[in-house]
C-alpha cells in the first residue's frame, strides 16, 4: 500500500448543527493547523480524530 501524507489545513465546529443533535461532541478532537499525519493506505494515522 501506499502511504499518504494529511495535512491539517483548517478546524471548523458549526455549534448551530451540534445543537441539533441529541447527544452532541463537546470536545471532538485535539488536531491543530499544520500538523501531518502519515496513512498507511487505508489505516487510521495515530492520533487522527476519528470524527475527521
Amino acid at each position: 500500500m501506499k502511504k499518504c501524507r494529511i495535512t491539517v489545513m483548517k478546524i471548523t465546529q458549526y455549534e448551530d448543527l451540534m445543537a441539533q443533535y441529541e447527544n452532541p461532541i463537546s470536545h471532538a478532537c485535539d488536531m491543530v493547523v499544520g500538523q501531518v499525519f502519515i496513512a498507511n493506505g487505508w489505516e487510521k494515522p495515530e492520533g487522527f480524530c476519528q470524527s475527521a
